[in-house]
């Protein structure tokens, strides 16, 4: 069961939840003033779901529900789930430079059999 703590509390890796069902996981300490950075987890509405979400800052004396490693079970097969939508990404990406590759070499041997072609001697342009 998830419990309230301060965030000054919170250690790096820990998880909390917010009342929205989003979950954070805190990536450090911002030493000067003991606020902890957190990056999200498992994004749920109105969070908006992305590959590569940006740090968020925690006033040491603002409340947090802390979860339990057991309570992130359904958050892994969920749709905002950062590491499943990183995947995806990246995936994406990759397939989208595969293509433009693909292309460009599809290019660059029609040239070259275009160029071949042109420098046959006319004998074999006409045999075949």
């Amino acid at each position: 069961m998830s419990r309230l703590v301060e965030a000054r509390e919170l250690r790096p890796r820990e998880l909390y939840e917010t009342p929205n069902g989003s979950v954070y996981t805190i990536a450090g300490v911002v030493e000067a003033t003991g606020e902890r950075q957190a990056r999200l987890w498992c994004a749920h509405a109105p969070d908006e779901i992305v590959f590569d979400p940006p740090m968020v800052l925690l006033a040491p004396e603002q409340q947090v529900s802390i979860i339990q490693g057991y309570e992130t079970r359904d958050h892994h097969h969920h749709a905002g789930y950062v590491e499943a939508v990183f995947a995806r990404e990246m995936d994406r990406r990759h397939q989208a430079a595969m293509l433009q590759g693909e292309g460009k070499r599809q290019q660059t041997a029609a040239e070259e059999r275009q160029r071949e072609r042109e420098s046959r001697p006319w004998w074999k342009k006409v045999m075949g």
